[in-house]
């Protein structure tokens, strides 16, 4: 995280009110937060950002999947998202 403090601060500031909005969209037990800095760690957009993983109960904490969604699925989750925020 090579931003500003305050910077690093207001993007956690909004995972800490997107994260639960998420969580009720897609009935999630609970969340991980992930941070990639720089190539080796995985890092394959080249700015500051980070992923809000949701979680369920019993799987496994294993590395999330890309899982098929269809357009319709993604508009119906965006739109719950949007009305949790």
């Amino acid at each position: 995280l090579h931003d500003a403090p305050r910077d690093r601060q207001g993007l956690l500031d909004v995972a800490a009110k997107v994260a639960p909005a998420i969580m009720k969209a897609v009935k999630a037990d609970a969340f991980n937060v992930g941070i990639n800095t720089g190539k080796v760690s995985g890092q394959i957009i080249f700015h500051t950002h980070l992923h809000i993983i949701p979680r369920f109960k019993n799987d496994g904490w294993r590395e999330m999947e890309n899982i098929p969604i269809t357009n319709e699925e993604l508009t119906r989750v965006q739109a719950t998202i949007k009305k949790n925020l």
